[in-house]
Parts: C-alpha cells; structure tokens; sequence
C-alpha cells in the first residue's frame, strides 16, 4: 500500500475515532462517512476497518487521566452489575463498551440474557421499578446473516442500557460489529470479580442455537459449549486489531502472562 494511502487511512481512522468519542456518534459507518466529508476525501479511498478505528477510539480515550478513566469504567461495571442481579434468573452477559472499557456517552451499556418469553424479562424489569422500551436489534450472526433480535433500552444511574434478549431456538452469539468475531461477554460473577480487581476468562463461543427452554444459569455451567477466550485483568482492557492482544489502558505495560486458550467453559 502507498504511504500517502497509509498516511489517508490513519487520518480517516484517527477523525472517525475522534467523532465517535466527541460527537456523540455511535456508528461505524456513520464516523467514516463524516471523517471523509471533513477530510475532503472520497468514502472509497482508504477507508479503515471498524476494528482500527475501535484501537484508534481507545488511545483516543487514553489520552484522558488514568484515574478519570478507571473511575468511569468502573461505575459502568457498577451500574452493569446492579441491573445483572435483578436479571439474575435470564443468565445474563455483559458485552461491549462496558467490557472493553471504550466507554463514550453514545455508548449504552450492552447485556444479553436468555429467556422463554421476551414478556418474562419485560415483567421483571417492571417489577425491579425500570421503565423500558422494547424495540427489534438488528444483529448478523455466522450462518443465518442479519436477524432481528428483541431489545429493551432504558436508563438505570444516568447510564442507558441496552438489553438483548435471546429466545430459545435462536442462534448465538451475534458477531462483533467491530471485528466480526463471535461476541465477546463475561457473566455477572465474572463482572463481580473483575471489579475487584481479580483476573477473569472473557469468553467467546463458537455458533450454536439456544435449547428449546432456558434454564437459570448455574455455577459452572454456561449455554455455550466450546469457547475461545482470554484472561485478563485490572478495570480495563480492549483489543487491538488482528493480535489478541489485551492492553491495560490504565497501567503503561501489556499485560503479563496473557494467553489464548481453548476451554470448556
């Protein structure tokens, strides 16, 4: 590739992260669109892929005090847990910005749960005193493409939430709009452990469908079968492109004794 394209690409991924994290803007295509009308430059010259501009938003954000940004990821980890509890019996996930710690105000807090009715969840929502909407997420998955998923959004601490719900017979996981890897997610213990600053395994399933009736999640026991994962640490991480790779973004090292496993999980 050309150095000017190379010098194009890295302005491209550096405006589109800039927008993402100033702007409010929390779509991918969205950012690049606008950081080649600011730029002046066509939308087919050296667009940066997603997971680029995620790295670039990350040392976007690192450019913040440390102790803002642990400070921030941390109460998101809070609030997450909070409503994790009161979605106890529906296995909940948490995915996302909040796991990752590339936290912007666009960004809601993402959770997944599995249930036999998206009325169940709804119903518990109501009784825990959260006023909620539900609305059609559009996620892709490996084999069946694009689908429609059930949702509720609402506002828990000042902080927005987004809640996937997955009912049996549907596929999982959804892929990662940012790398198009099956999504990344650790449990409500996990979220638990992590906050206090203890190691935990971030899973990452290969595809499969839900059983025909969910059950309460037990100790030991995790929908997904076969997973990939990796350990990590500390009250933030995120992945930089094409590594597997966890950077702490509030210490000044790559973490020690990372690795990539495959496990039963």
């Amino acid at each position: 590739m050309p150095k000017s394209t190379n010098r194009l690409r890295r302005r491209i991924r550096y405006e589109a992260a800039r927008i993402m994290a100033e702007d409010g803007v929390c779509d991918f295509a969205k950012a690049k669109r606008k950081a080649c009308s600011r730029i002046g430059v066509p939308l087919t010259r050296g667009i940066p892929t997603n997971l680029e501009i995620e790295d670039g938003l990350a040392e976007h954000l690192s450019l913040f005090s440390k102790e803002k940004l642990s400070e921030i990821h941390d109460r998101y980890l809070r609030a997450a847990e909070s409503v994790m509890q009161k979605l106890q019996n529906y296995s909940p996930r948490l995915t996302g910005a909040a796991l990752s710690g590339t936290i912007t105000d666009s960004r809601p807090i993402a959770l997944q749960v599995f249930s036999d009715t998206v009325e169940d969840v709804s119903s518990q929502l109501s009784g825990a005193n959260i006023k909620h909407r539900i609305f059609d997420k559009r996620m892709r998955f490996f084999k069946e493409g694009y689908l429609r998923v059930p949702a509720f959004e609402f506002w828990q601490d000042e902080i927005e939430f987004e809640v996937s719900v997955f009912l049996p017979g549907q596929p999982y996981p959804p892929l990662s709009r940012i790398d198009k890897k099956p999504i990344k997610w650790i449990s409500a213990k996990r979220v638990n452990r992590l906050l206090h600053g203890g190691t935990v395994w971030c899973s990452q399933p290969q595809s499969f469908r839900t059983p025909d009736r969910i059950e309460p999640e037990k100790e030991g026991a995790r929908l997904a079968g076969f997973a990939f994962g990796g350990w990590f640490s500390s009250s933030s991480c995120s992945w930089f492109s094409g590594t597997w790779t966890f950077f702490n973004l509030f210490s000044d090292h790559l973490l020690t004794g990372f690795q990539v496993q495959v496990a039963w999980i």
